[in-house]
């Protein structure tokens, strides 16, 4: 009776060792998918300027983040290299992903003005930043900012500079958890929060 006693007693010790090593082993598992996927679950946006340091929190952009998003977005879009009437058509196509449906809507309807009134054709334009003015950013709420840019516009046709004017541009920037691969920012241009206004007529 007593090895009976004694052999029932293993088998039962085996058994819980056995279910404790399969706990451990689904436990592992779990740990090991949950790490795998903490890329996929968390987006850290790096400030431009981190020289001084800089403190990241998981899925918050920092409003310096936001005000580099739009100077360069807006930038890209609005320069003609060779000739306006293609490349304000081909940079809205190459960066429509970072605009908002409407927003894209109303520049290429205001690109299709522009043609008509003779603005675009043969033109190089150059969006640059004024000296010493940052973007200044607003954060209304946790997916919306306002971003007022205010940039030197230039264009010249066969090499004659015929407009220059400086001019301040008033956005509205959103959140946008699209496609990653073709916006990686996480945020769309969405429209003007107001008109934008000619600060100075240089030519």
């Amino acid at each position: 009776m007593r090895l009976w006693n004694k052999i029932a007693q293993d088998t039962r010790l085996i058994a819980i060792l056995i279910g404790i090593n399969v706990v451990q082993f689904i436990v592992i598992i779990g740990l090991l998918i949950c790490l795998a996927t903490i890329p996929t679950r968390f987006t850290f946006h790096i400030p431009p300027d981190i020289s001084n340091g800089a403190t990241l929190h998981a899925n918050k952009i920092p409003k310096a983040y936001v005000g580099q998003f739009a100077f360069y977005i807006w930038q890209v879009i609005n320069n003609w290299q060779t000739n306006g009437s293609q490349d304000a058509v081909s940079n809205l196509n190459l960066y429509g992903a970072y605009l908002s449906p409407s927003f894209r809507y109303y520049l290429a309807d205001n690109n299709k003005m522009l043609k008509r009134l003779g603005e675009l054709q043969g033109r190089v334009r150059v969006i640059r930043p004024l000296p010493k003015e940052m973007p200044q950013v607003i954060q209304t709420n946790t997916n919306t900012w306002q971003v007022l840019l205010k940039v030197r516009d230039s264009e010249y046709v066969n090499g004659v500079l015929v407009k220059d004017k400086n001019i301040e541009y008033p956005f509205k920037v959103i959140r946008y958890n699209g496609n990653a691969q073709t916006n990686p920012f996480g945020l769309v241009l969405d429209g003007f929060s107001n008109q934008p206004q000619i600060l100075k007529i240089l030519k």
